[in-house]
């Protein structure tokens, strides 16, 4: 986490040194740089320090729905001390987010309407930003629910003697679930931007597909190892997967002055025709 703040300043920095030039009319100002800055640090240190806070005190969501349940025995199968899979550490975590930031990275160089690096450094400022908010926001709802995994209901309770049964209480909601789903979710609007800019009308409506079926397909993959590992209930997965949309949407809407400018106003106009297609 602290890496990751450490990127944000330095982001930050770059930023506004863009903002100085002659050409940066839709660029973010310094007065938006510096506030997304502050609010994405905020939500990170508050998050952490809410989750960490008191792991004791009694869970505000302690039952299940009929569709956790349900969706545990589908996905999870039978249950066993360890039950794991290959997404189920920090890397797991971790994997989505990076790999969305290296693909945005090549769209946005790759780009050949883009303005030299600013788009780039916005682009990566913003996404970069919004993933460490989304993980704030996660902590934030972790640390006040307070709701454990469905592994702990699960083990006999005789078996339970170990620390992490009294104080792993993070399941409501899934972070690997938001953070997958902000990636993809920014990612699916930067590519299809793309897309509207370089390609015909009809191109775009027979390709448009592609993007979010692959996207989300792997965010749903990602939310549903989780059941797999009894580490989240459907309805974890569910809010997580919900927050992770909503904070790519905040954070994406913040960019999109410039993606307005992009273009002619022929783009322009097609945007505003497909802007409520899928």
């Amino acid at each position: 986490m602290k890496n990751l703040l450490k990127c944000i300043i330095v982001l930050a920095i770059v930023m506004l040194w863009f903002n100085d030039s002659p050409k940066a009319d839709s660029f973010l100002s310094a007065g938006d740089v510096a506030g997304i800055s502050v609010g994405t640090a905020t939500l990170s240190f508050s998050g952490y320090y809410l989750r960490r806070y008191d792991t004791t005190r009694t869970a505000k969501i302690s039952t299940t729905l009929p569709m956790d349940n349900a969706m545990m025995k589908l996905i999870g199968g039978s249950f066993y001390p360890g039950k794991t899979n290959f997404l189920d550490n920090h890397f797991g975590s971790a994997v989505t987010p990076v790999s969305g930031a290296v693909i945005l990275t090549i769209a946005n160089l790759s780009h050949i309407n883009h303005q030299k690096s600013k788009f780039y450094f916005q682009d990566l400022f913003l996404y970069t930003s919004g993933i460490i908010a989304t993980k704030g926001v996660t902590d934030l709802t972790k640390g006040f629910f307070t709701r454990p995994r469905p592994y702990i209901a699960s083990v006999p309770m005789e078996m339970r003697t170990s620390k992490d049964f009294i104080t792993d209480r993070s399941s409501f909601f899934s972070g690997h679930t938001s953070g997958a789903f902000f990636a993809v979710s920014y990612l699916n609007m930067r590519i299809r931007s793309i897309m509207r800019s370089e390609m015909s009308s009809q191109g775009y409506r027979d390709y448009r597909w592609i993007s979010p079926t692959l996207l989300y397909s792997w965010a749903t993959f990602v939310g549903m190892s989780r059941i797999h590992a009894y580490k989240h209930y459907f309805s974890d997965i569910l809010f997580g997967a919900a927050a992770g949309y909503l904070m790519a949407e905040l954070f994406y809407s913040f960019g999109k002055s410039e993606e307005l400018n992009m273009g002619n106003s022929e783009v322009s106009q097609m945007i505003i025709q497909l802007n409520f297609s899928f």
